[in-house]
């Protein structure tokens, strides 16, 4: 149920995806898969982004990256880290999900998490699409 939920919250709110209005400060983004591997990724490779951020950032905010992968319509693969590091299309061991290999459609999305309060608003920037082959 987690997994389906969480699918369904990001592919929503990448519609929405916008200007980031917060501490006064309007913060945009933009993300694309490193062009030296964007057309070749495959299962168990590594891959990485490009992103940009304009705007002054909030005290104590972050901008991170998520990535979600489906095969047939099933969530394989979700992690998120900072926007610098590089995503192992692998299967996660131990994380509910089972990606054994074989093609994936995947979307990476620039996140701007920022403090509310006692909870944090989360601000859609930009994402982009790519396949991992087989």
């Amino acid at each position: 149920m987690f997994r389906r939920i969480a699918l369904i919250t990001l592919a929503s709110v990448a519609l929405s995806a916008a200007p980031a209005l917060a501490g006064g400060s309007t913060v945009t983004g933009t993300i694309d898969v490193a062009p030296s591997i964007a057309s070749q990724l495959r299962y168990g490779d590594t891959v990485y982004f490009s992103t940009t951020v304009t705007g002054r950032l909030a005290s104590k905010s972050k901008v991170y990256v998520t990535v979600v992968c489906t095969q047939d319509g099933r969530l394989v693969y979700q992690w998120s880290a900072a926007r610098d590091l590089g995503f192992p299309l692998v299967d996660q061991a131990g994380a509910g999900l089972d990606w054994r290999g074989g093609a994936a459609s995947c979307e990476a999305t620039l996140v701007y998490k920022v403090p509310d309060g006692r909870s944090y608003a989360y601000y859609w920037l930009d994402q982009t699409t790519f396949a991992v082959a087989g």
